[in-house]
């Protein structure tokens, strides 16, 4: 493998930059990334183990991967081309194994010491890969692409620039382009001198980018479009619209990343940010939401509108948002009822109206996971270790929940009854929203059928364990779930 050539001697570090956002650079923070790779599901349990091993399986037995940077430079791998799917969703890819059934037919992006791409059929993994210095964030497509927002942060002596770069790789692991996007300033050194997100269109032509910037009185927000169809031309690739901000009071303020999010159609875009003075006088909320909704068909021209700031919980307590359907927005949390921990779905409408479900029983830990499948407009709920399963439809308001069993005894004797696995659902294709920001990127343990008809999902539980530290987490397999209706179709053992 050829690695690219080393700088030269006389060469200035922003110059380096400029020329190549991998080249070895100052030490910075950056962030970790992630994908997810989605396939067509089987109404055979053997063949749907195999096409959901890539976000369950391995999982059970070795865990997550937590990925790292991505500037990579890898070795061919010869297979069909398959047909483009345009979807893409920013996730955290566990490590994969394949089982005996049989695999997908397209190798697909991985993390695993930089960015690869494996083959399920055999469990192979391109060659080598090299970490340089970008950072970003990969979106992976479902035909084996991916696409890297990439930034680099050269050297400036009177604040912060951060530079955004879109690298586009094919489906056997080549990069086939790369764009300088965007470039951010701002006055300030701080850690928070530049804060963002990043959504991608769900026809995949664009890429919309949360900007928070700070200055001397705050931070201006913004919203940037980056055409990804015309990245050669320098004066339609970018564009940027002004939002709003966030004034720093007295005491100063604490900012959390900006989240945005687009709806399914592609028609609206959400935008938000949090923030807390450092010393608060409200201890129950002391954090204050703005949020702005930008219309992108409007008439003349895009129209923003923002909403009322609102008080609000720490956002540490939300697991994810997300757009539930073309007018609804869901916000995910986890509220303490005595010792128990109930899981509530903000319901909000594009009017601002409010409405607050719980989405099945509350529980005694923190263990939610959420799936949102925005097409049919449905939320639903696991929770690993209670084995507590619940679906919430937005637009009605109905919950459906069930519980499997109590203790472990309970749980180890539970066994499918039986029902039949829904048929095909013809064309239909579940639109499986992005809940995490790009920045944070979760562990997935529950997962949806290309056609959101099957639910997968990994039970836990804890045993006792010879270290010091306490009870030791094990899985209890892999739990296969009618969407519809919640019925258990089948239970894979775990195998590690």
């Amino acid at each position: 493998m050829a690695f690219p050539a080393g700088p030269g001697a006389a060469s200035e570090q922003d110059e380096l930059d400029a020329q190549d956002p991998f080249a070895p650079g100052a030490r910075e923070t950056g962030y970790r990334i992630g994908v997810r790779f989605e396939s067509r599901p089987s109404r055979r349990p053997r063949l749907a183990a195999t096409l959901t091993g890539a976000a369950l399986v391995i999982a059970i037995g070795l865990g997550i991967v937590g990925p790292g940077l991505q500037g990579t430079n890898v070795q061919r791998i010869d297979e069909p081309k398959p047909s483009v799917e345009r979807a893409a969703i920013p996730t955290r890819l566990p490590a994969l194994t394949v089982a005996d059934a049989g695999a997908p037919d397209v190798a697909f992006p991985v993390l695993s010491g930089g960015l690869r791409w494996l083959d399920p059929r055999t469990g192979s993994m391109s060659g080598q890969s090299t970490v340089w210095g970008g950072s970003g964030w990969i979106f992976a497509g479902t035909d084996g692409t991916a696409l890297c927002v990439c930034y680099d942060q050269p050297w400036s002596e009177d604040g912060t620039v951060q530079r955004v770069t879109i690298v586009r790789y094919d489906a056997a692991g080549h990069e086939t382009s790369r764009d300088v996007a965007a470039e951010l300033t701002s006055p300030s050194r701080s850690w928070d001198a530049i804060l963002r997100d990043v959504a991608v269109a769900p026809d995949r032509g664009a890429l919309y980018m949360a900007a928070a910037i700070r200055d001397s009185d705050g931070w201006a927000v913004s919203l940037d479009t980056i055409d990804l169809d015309r990245l050669a031309d320098v004066d339609l690739k970018f564009s940027s619209l002004d939002l709003g901000r966030v004034a720093v009071p007295a005491t100063g303020a604490i900012l959390s990343e900006p989240t945005v999010r687009v709806s399914p159609d592609g028609r609206r875009i959400r935008v938000s940010v949090q923030y807390a003075p450092r010393r608060s006088i409200d201890p129950e909320a002391p954090w204050t939401e703005q949020v702005w909704l930008v219309d992108l068909q409007a008439d003349g021209g895009p129209a923003v509108r923002q909403l009322a700031d609102r008080a609000t919980a720490d956002p540490g307590r939300c697991d994810g948002e997300a757009w539930a359907s073309n007018t609804d927005y869901v916000v995910l949390c986890r509220q303490t009822v005595g010792d128990a921990r109930a899981p509530i779905a903000r319901v909000e409408d594009v009017d601002g109206s409010r409405l607050e479900h719980q989405v099945g029983d509350a529980m005694g830990r923190d263990d939610l996971d959420w799936l949102v499948d925005s097409t049919a407009g449905i939320v639903y709920r696991w929770s690993r270790f209670s084995h507590a399963l619940a679906r919430l439809d937005v637009r009605t308001g109905d919950v459906l929940s069930r519980t499997l069993a109590g203790s472990a005894d309970e749980i180890d004797a539970v066994q499918p009854a039986g029902a039949p696995w829904p048929n095909e659902s013809g064309d239909r294709r579940a639109v499986w929203a992005q809940l995490l920001p790009a920045t944070a990127l979760g562990h997935p343990r529950f997962v949806g059928s290309r056609d959101g008809s099957i639910l997968y999902a990994i039970g836990m539980r804890s045993t006792a364990g010879e270290l010091l530290s306490g009870p030791l987490p094990a899985s209890t397999g892999v739990w296969v779930f009618e969407a519809r209706t919640l019925a258990l179709l089948a239970r894979w053992p775990a195998v590690a």
